[in-house]
């Protein structure tokens, strides 16, 4: 997985205005598709998908590295009673097992919501699986270099584990489905149900996530990736063009003499 890892992807914080606005374009595709244009029918013509916790949320992206097309994206919100008397999940849900977690936890400095977990659909097509081809036009050139289980969602939670390190996080909390809370947990990713499941967009249930006793329960190989993840995550970028030349069409920009990335991404 390590090898594969290093092969077809690489990520990047998204710790400028332009690289957020790609973690806002990738959001809207992504949900877009899944859930119907219908749920931005209030919005502006965009074509993003943001909130008011964005502007202090730490953001990371993930990306294609063969053709430079952004394919995923995650964010951590660290609790700011400066900001918001409360995280994300609770406009949601506050139905929580007291046993595990009460209200009160969630309002300290030290606690935090990993959330806004986008995938591109052309890399989450098959549940157990990871097909290479993006938009049906592009495949780098990878023929039968399929993986028994589709990874990504665990590269994104390393991610979401590693910003949550960053902001000194003692835990996280997180809304999400429970099938794919079974497949982080098949990695060794430690989460505990706080909470009954909910309707939003489908069955959700709130999770508690401990960085530190995930990080311990993975395996050597997910530990690597995990520490590989965190590098790429401390690389300075350069500021992207804008708006994003399409990927398909443009050459590769990146220059790893200097650890300088120009990312690419997916139009929308």
């Amino acid at each position: 997985m390590l090898n594969h890892y290093k092969k077809y992807f690489y990520t990047v914080a998204a710790d400028t205005p332009e690289l957020k606005k790609l973690a806002y374009q990738l959001r809207y595709q992504v949900y877009a598709d899944k859930y119907g244009d219908d749920v931005f029918k209030d919005n502006d013509d965009s074509k993003i998908e943001t909130d008011d916790y964005d502007d202090y949320a730490l953001h990371g992206l993930l990306f294609h590295r063969p053709t430079d097309a952004l394919i995923g994206c995650i964010r951590v919100v660290p609790f700011n009673e400066n900001r918001h008397k409360h995280l994300p999940l609770e406009k949601i849900t506050t139905q929580f097992d007291s046993q595990i977690i009460s209200p009160s936890d969630l309002r300290t400095p030290w606690v935090g919501e990993v959330s806004r977990m986008a995938i591109e659909s052309s890399f989450r097509r098959r549940a157990y699986d990871i097909t290479f081809q993006l938009r049906d036009n592009v495949s780098g050139g990878i023929k039968n270099k399929r993986l028994k289980i589709n990874y990504l969602p665990l590269c994104l939670t390393l991610i979401g584990i590693n910003l949550c390190k960053e902001a000194n996080l003692d835990f996280s909390v997180a809304l999400m489905e429970p099938k794919l809370a079974k497949l982080l947990s098949m990695f060794g990713v430690q989460l505990t149900k706080m909470g009954e499941i909910v309707d939003f967009h489908g069955s959700r249930a709130p999770y508690k996530m401990l960085p530190d006793a995930s990080y311990n329960h993975l395996r050597p190989e997910s530990q690597e990736l995990y520490h590989l993840i965190g590098q790429e995550l401390n690389v300075t970028h350069t500021v992207p063009q804008w708006p994003m030349p399409d990927p398909v069409q443009q050459p590769n920009y990146r220059n790893a003499g200097k650890n300088e990335f120009l990312p690419l991404a997916v139009r929308t």
